[in-house]
């Protein structure tokens, strides 16, 4: 027994010592020096994987560490490639701290840079204010002798923990803490330049991340010139099947064609400002879906915004997003391909909402709604990492393209619905989902008082509850009421009480029907027990990891 606690304590301080070593680099990083940061970035990642990883197992705690009752071959090897992970760390760091990297380096366009070589110029009295002196030649060592060297230690550091992925995790873990890693990364990562690094990350290793980065900072840049610059899709490129028709032919710049499905955003009769920030906050947002619309996002391709000019004379004006197939090698990841059928005439997209209610169809492997529910919890993890709350989520916003046959995957969702949708932080605006009656039971009862990432998850609540119990809440059957003439249905009259039928009714009833794990997460998103957005995002995804998407990904049929 003290063999097996020896070996534990020795993963405990083996992990402690991994972890905290690289004090020198993390002040690299912080300095932002252009031309190397990146490689900082890259050593807050790796020990980012190792932080989630070191909470997953709970190794700073030798009393409940899952490793503990593993086999002592097993845990001597976790405490080696703990010990090499800080040797590696401590090299690095003494490159840092050895070549002076981490002093701020002259900085400003070549331009600037030729108009200042002179004693007296404004970037030389700059340099001359900073606590530390720049050593040139220092720099151009690091550059010619040791750049290379740091690089290597800092994929070795990650060749190791992705070792220690493999011997203590199952697959489905590591998959988690890898989904988990944007939310962690992210909210320490606010320069241009370190955001444009991470989404040219390699899409084989971080491919959340890389899209979430990307994300962020094409928002951070759309709040600059808030009108963006999505693609204009004329009358000339997009040739609609039918008057009130979604399906259309567009036609690219190089002369091809593909089919495409339009999601309409109607200008009803509000105030003229609000409507044309409504107007510019779709060209924005259009702007950023066409930049990181992929699979791994959950988001369709999208090749711009169409402007029905059209529809105007009839006293609406509508703009759309238009939308794409997928492509077939979408799903690589997970080991098998789809072919989508291309006729989106014959076979367009399906709802959620439709399949749910489509009695013909066969309710889905209990498996597959554990999967659904997951993939779109992870999907609101990068979204809110990338500072984006949705803002208009019900299961009419979830897309399913069907396969040969008109087959439907319920594992590869499409997340669309973003006309309501805006960078956190930012002013809501007239144009909300919350007037619509028909799905408002969808959003918390306080998102009149503006939404947060809290209550933009609540939504995620509700929709989880629907694919578990596969059923729509407004068809589930309520309270009766006598009158004298029959008895009658009452149907909750507003999103307080649609809450207050949840918690007590439907809720209590999940359990028993996907497990205490299911129930949990939606519980948790629909009485919103994550943190509000005044604590730090960091924290904020920790506890969605913890509360929601730890006991989704757990849940198995």
């Amino acid at each position: 027994m003290a063999e097996l606690a020896l070996g534990v304590i020795g993963i405990v301080a083996a992990f402690k010592g991994a972890v905290e070593t690289g004090i020198f680099i993390r002040s690299f990083f912080d300095a932002e020096a252009t031309e190397s940061s990146g490689l900082g970035l890259y050593f807050l990642i790796e020990k980012m994987r190792l932080q989630l990883w070191g909470e997953h197992c709970r190794v700073r705690d030798s009393g409940s560490c899952t490793l503990r009752d593993k086999p002592e071959d097993l845990k001597r090897l976790v405490i080696q490639t703990l010990g090499n992970i800080e040797k590696l760390s401590r090299a690095a760091d003494d490159l840092v701290k050895e070549y002076d990297i981490a002093t701020s380096s002259v900085q400003g366009p070549t331009n600037e840079l030729n108009d200042n070589l002179h004693p007296d110029s404004d970037i030389v009295h700059d340099i001359a204010k900073l606590p530390k002196a720049i050593r040139p030649r220092k720099r151009l060592s690091w550059v010619i002798y040791a750049k290379d060297n740091f690089k290597e230690k800092i994929d070795a550091i990650g060749r190791h923990i992705t070792y220690l992925h493999q011997i203590t995790l199952e697959y489905r873990v590591a998959e988690l803490l890898e989904n988990g890693l944007p939310g962690r990364v992210l909210p320490n990562v606010n320069n241009n330049t370190n955001l444009r690094t991470l989404g040219e990350l390699n899409p084989e290793a971080h491919q959340s991340l890389a899209l979430s980065a990307l994300a962020k900072l094409h928002h951070q840049m759309a709040s600059i010139d808030p009108k963006g610059s999505a693609t204009c899709v004329t009358k000339s490129d997009l040739q609609l099947f039918g008057r009130s028709s979604d399906i259309g032919r567009l036609k690219q710049p190089d002369g091809a064609t593909l089919t495409v499905r339009v999601e309409w955003n109607n200008l009803g009769t509000g105030p003229v400002a609000d409507a044309e920030k409504y107007v510019d906050r779709i060209n924005s947002l259009g702007y950023i879906l066409e930049k990181v619309s992929e699979p791994a996002l959950r988001l369709p391709p999208c090749y711009g915004v169409f402007d029905d000019s059209r529809n105007t004379g009839h006293g609406t004006r509508r703009l759309g997003y238009v939308f794409g197939l997928p492509p077939n090698d979408s799903t690589r990841s997970s080991g098998h391909n789809i072919k989508y059928e291309t006729d989106l005439c014959t076979y367009p997209p399906i709802r959620l909402s439709e399949l749910i209610r489509d009695s013909k169809r066969p309710i889905p492997l209990l498996g597959d709604r554990f999967q659904l529910a997951y993939v779109l919890a992870c999907a609101f993890s990068c979204f809110h990492a990338a500072g984006w709350l949705h803002k208009g989520f019900h299961t009419g916003s979830i897309w399913f393209f069907q396969k040969r046959g008109g087959r439907v995957d319920v594992t590869q969702p499409f997340i669309t619905g973003f006309q309501y949708s805006r960078p956190q932080g930012e002013s809501s605006i007239a144009y909300t989902p919350l007037a619509d009656r028909s799905i408002e039971y969808y959003y918390h009862p306080d998102a009149d008082r503006g939404f947060t990432k809290k209550r933009d998850l609540y939504s995620l609540g509700v929709v989880l509850f629907e694919i578990g119990r596969w059923i729509i809440l407004t068809d589930l059957k309520t309270t009766k009421t006598k009158t004298k003439e029959k008895e009658k249905e009452k149907k909750p009259q507003d999103r307080s009480e649609w809450r207050d039928f949840m918690l007590k009714g439907p809720l209590v009833d999940l359990g028993w029907r996907v497990g205490d794990k299911y129930q949990s997460a939606v519980r948790a998103l629909l009485e919103c027990e994550l943190p509000d957005d005044e604590i730090p995002h960091d924290y904020f995804a920790e506890q969605f990891l913890e509360k929601v998407m730890k006991p989704l990904s757990s849940c198995s049929a």
